[in-house]
């Protein structure tokens, strides 16, 4: 009886045998690419940033990092990061708590933590270098070429705790001064988030031509020896949570007025054209308003008028954003006119229709500008402006369901701009993709589980 016994355990170990994936199946390759000496240059989502602040373990879950560690799997070498000394940075890190509305009602929402930030953070470090990864928050493309931008008098604080000459020294200079074998460069957001984030109000987009021979320059100094490197396309930033969270709370047309309230309106409005007839200006407010909903009263800067009269009523298309002072519009007046004053709500809290269009045509310009530079020096392009829009979509990845819903998405983070630390291993796992397809290699992707998601109290 032992025989047939004997057997079985012979044909099981036989089949466990045959599901096992042999060592070359599973062994790590970097196939055809060299990543001895990998760098990372760009702005806040090559940085780590998150939340609204770069903090410690932002840095260490950052795609750069990720995707280093998962490198170093097949050959890369030390890859040095300048981390903040704690979880605080320079202390605008936003945390998820439980807030009261001017109305009573209690909701999870986004506040700066109480956290003090070590003074370490303050400190330049650039004497602990070289750092493998030169992201700077906030960097825009002529950024990545300024000494300046690392100048203690006039640069930015990210960039000046670790250049290596504060003042004298560019981040691309920092980069290819390490002689790199593989780089990824991530830059151009940047460009028109900065405009767009405070409603068109504040900054500027870079000129089309000006960001063409910046990302020219950027490319040719990091490709003169035999450098490899992944370009990054620019996101279309006004899918970002920061301009679609509060609309889909606050309808642009939500503002429910009584008979009596839309009566009173009208007439303020017909005595604020009075006003500016002694003023010269011969206006008719292209609007009125009625008993039930009317659409919030914004000020407008197109038009023609003196501040403060230049209002229009809000439109389809025009979007508040994720720093409108919600309190100020539902209770404290905002739109209820005032002798003298309509008391609009300031563009910089709205995302206009036109403003949108601004940033998506100069979005659009850029990514086929850096498709071109991506072609003509040999690099891969990777399109991470699609990816962000598939997860923006909903995915799934290891049963965890990702989308672009501010909070609950678990994509992008507490500032509704860059990405979450699961974010983060979901675009470093697009990368990865990229890099075992064109280099015939086998990178190993991470589990975006194994990363912290948003933390709720």
């Amino acid at each position: 009886m032992k025989y047939p016994f004997l057997l079985i355990l012979f044909l099981l170990a036989l089949f466990l045998a045959a599901c096992e994936p042999s060592l070359d199946e599973i062994r790590p390759d970097g196939g055809t690419s060299d990543f001895t000496r990998f760098v990372t240059l760009g702005d806040s989502y090559i940085a780590g940033y998150a939340d609204g602040e770069l903090y410690r373990s932002g840095q260490v879950n950052s795609i750069s990092n990720i995707l280093a560690s998962q490198l170093q799997l097949v050959g890369a070498g030390t890859f040095k990061q300048p981390l903040m000394f704690d979880e605080y940075g320079f202390g605008k890190r936003k945390v998820l708590d439980y807030t009261y509305s001017c109305e009573g009602d209690s909701f999870l929402f986004p506040v700066t933590s109480s956290g003090v930030p070590n003074i370490g953070n303050f400190i330049n470090i650039s004497g602990q270098g070289p750092y493998q990864n030169i992201g700077v928050h906030g960097a825009k493309s002529f950024h990545l070429l300024s000494a300046a931008y690392g100048s203690p008098a006039q640069g930015n604080l990210y960039y000046i705790r670790f250049a290596s000459e504060p003042g004298y020294s560019t981040m691309v200079g920092d980069a290819i001064a390490q002689d790199p074998t593989f780089f990824l460069l991530g830059t151009g957001t940047y460009d028109v988030l900065r405009y767009a984030i405070n409603g068109g109000t504040q900054d500027s987009i870079t000129s089309v031509a000006h960001f063409r021979e910046c990302m020219d320059e950027i490319a040719d100094s990091l490709t003169t020896g035999t450098a490899e490197g992944v370009i990054l396309n620019v996101p279309d930033v006004t899918k970002f949570p920061y301009f679609n969270t509060i609309s889909t709370r606050i309808p642009y047309d939500g503002w429910v007025l009584s008979g009596e309230e839309a009566l009173k309106m009208n007439q303020m409005y017909a005595h604020y054209e009075e006003i500016l007839a002694t003023m010269g200006f011969t206006w008719d407010y292209p609007f009125s308003f009625t008993p039930g909903a009317n659409a919030y009263i914004i000020r407008d800067n197109d038009i023609p008028l003196p501040s403060p009269y230049n209002v229009r009523q809000m439109e389809a298309g025009d979007r508040f954003l994720l720093s409108l002072p919600a309190d100020s519009l539902l209770c404290e007046g905002w739109c209820v006119p005032e002798e003298g004053d309509p008391n609009a709500i300031p563009q910089r809290y709205v995302l206009t229709a036109s403003v949108t269009r601004e940033v998506q045509e100069a979005i659009d310009q850029y990514n086929a500008i850096i498709g071109e530079v991506a072609q003509s020096h040999h690099l891969i392009l990777a399109d991470i402006a699609g990816f962000f829009l598939s997860v923006e979509n909903g995915v799934v990845y290891d049963g965890i369901h990702f989308d672009g819903t501010f909070i609950s998405g678990g994509f992008y983070s507490l500032d509704g701009i860059q990405l979450s630390q699961r974010g983060n291993a979901l675009a470093a796992n697009f990368i990865i993709s990229l890099l075992n397809q064109h280099y015939q290699a086998s990178i190993p992707e991470v589990n975006p589980g194994d990363y912290q998601g948003i933390f709720y109290p």
